[in-house]
């Protein structure tokens, strides 16, 4: 893992479904977070992940549809 074990970071997902259906932000924000498990961080707990939020963005050019974007920013450590 490339970083220590006192590092906190913060997530943001922006999901862009592709198409109009009703999307579960929560699971998307889960599957985001357990994707980085191991990778990032050693569990998506609030000891390592301290803000997370996950929004839905439809109709955005800057987010085509059918695509998810995360932003992850490291808030505390060494």
């Amino acid at each position: 893992m490339p970083y220590g074990p006192a590092d906190q970071w913060s997530v943001h997902v922006v999901y862009s479904p592709k198409d109009e259906r009703a999307h579960d932000t929560d699971r998307v924000l889960t599957l985001v977070l357990d994707a980085l498990t191991g990778v990032v961080w050693r569990d998506d707990s609030d000891k390592y992940v301290r803000r997370s939020s996950c929004e839905v963005a439809r109709g955005d050019k800057l987010y085509p549809p059918g695509t998810t974007t995360v932003c992850i920013e490291r808030v505390a450590g060494p």
